[in-house]
């Protein structure tokens, strides 16, 4: 404050924080300034401190901008794995339409992938093929996990399996598992596709679950076609499965069976009321004990499902795009079959999460 008397100022920040005389010279406090160009940056001093105790240390602040950068980056890359969802969700070759995919959504206002795509370094955009590729993995690995902690979960549980050969004429094997969920409802899903190049089904099947670490003594019912290499009583998949889970029961696939039922009924019709009987008995024997249910439930009546997962095989790995590898193929047919139509945020946090496994250029 400026005092007429003595044609000086006095500063009351001085006084308040209590200066000492000893250091001021009494100048501020007893005796007046005028040096006016000094007291200024004394001032600006004086604020510029305070500013800094509300918003906390140096390392604070490059906290809360390490933060807000991670929260920017996530959502680029949130946005990046829902694109490569919605090309594996559609069977469109991604490591080709990748980058024009994401062009399209750029220019059409996506303001925080721009904003990504600007500031990172030519390294760490993540539009390259083999960064589609690793989005890929990252889904099909989420959606395997989600699907085997639901399957580890089951107290029973059936497994279903086919072969078919691809484009490549690569013989595949194509694995689903069959249980009852917690509301009580059976579901069938598709776990994995199999090469059989080195193996046969049974050690494939075998091998499959001991390295999914899936309890083979949970096994309640198989599904499988009529051929020997499935069906076989002495070397077939399921002679072999019922070594090791002996109550397990083998199902011959309905569909294939049919036409046989068909034809057999319509010559020995006399044994309709007998058939009918039984059904009779074994539906009271299921109905009214509720683990039998369920154990029911898990046993296979058919491998439709299989057949279409051959389908969906079909319709990924093509004569066009018959170079795809078979860890890349799997990915694709579990984004395909057992993902959602659209991502949640939640679920492509998790993704993220997966992702984000390996060293990554950015922090997110």
């Amino acid at each position: 404050m400026f005092d007429k008397n003595f044609q000086g100022a006095f500063c009351k920040v001085c006084r308040k924080r209590g200066i000492s005389l000893q250091r001021t010279g009494g100048t501020w406090i007893s005796k007046p300034f005028t040096n006016w160009k000094i007291h200024l940056l004394s001032c600006e001093a004086e604020m510029a401190a305070a500013t800094a105790l509300q918003e906390g240390s140096v390392i604070q602040q490059l906290q809360q901008i390490n933060d807000e950068e991670k929260l920017k980056n996530r959502m680029a890359i949130k946005a990046l794995i829902r694109c490569t969802h919605f090309l594996a969700r559609r069977h469109i070759p991604h490591t080709t339409n990748f980058d024009e995919l994401i062009d399209l959504i750029v220019s059409c206002g996506a303001e925080d992938l721009k904003g990504f795509l600007e500031r990172a370094r030519l390294n760490a955009t993540y539009t390259s093929k083999v960064a589609v590729v690793e989005f890929v993995e990252a889904v099909g690995l989420w959606a395997e996990e989600c699907l085997l902690k639901r399957l580890r979960q089951a107290s029973h549980f059936s497994i279903m399996a086919d072969e078919c050969t691809d484009v490549t004429t690569t013989e595949e094997l194509s694995i689903f598992f069959r249980w009852v969920n917690m509301d009580g409802q059976p579901v069938e899903h598709f776990l994995d596709i199999v090469p059989l190049k080195a193996t046969d089904a049974k050690t494939a099947l075998v091998e499959f679950m001991k390295d999914k670490n899936i309890q083979i003594s949970k096994l309640v019912g198989m599904g499988f076609d009529g051929a020997a290499t499935f069906s076989g009583k002495h070397n077939g998949v399921q002679s072999l499965l019922k070594k090791i889970s002996p109550h397990a029961l083998f199902v011959h696939c309905h569909c294939h069976l049919l036409q046989l039922a068909c034809v057999q009924a319509a010559n020995a019709t006399s044994g309709i009321k007998h058939v009918y009987i039984t059904l009779t008995t074994l539906w009271k024997f299921f109905h009214y004990s509720p683990k039998r249910a369920e154990i029911c439930l898990s046993i296979p009546v058919s491998t439709a499902s299989v057949e279409r997962s051959f389908s969906k095989m079909k319709l990924i790995k093509t004569r066009i795009r018959n170079r795809i590898g078979q860890s890349q193929l799997s990915y694709l047919m579990k984004i395909a079959m057992e993902t959602p139509e659209t991502l949640s945020s939640t679920q492509s946090n998790d993704i993220i999460t997966v992702w984000n496994k390996k060293p990554r250029r950015i922090a997110v």
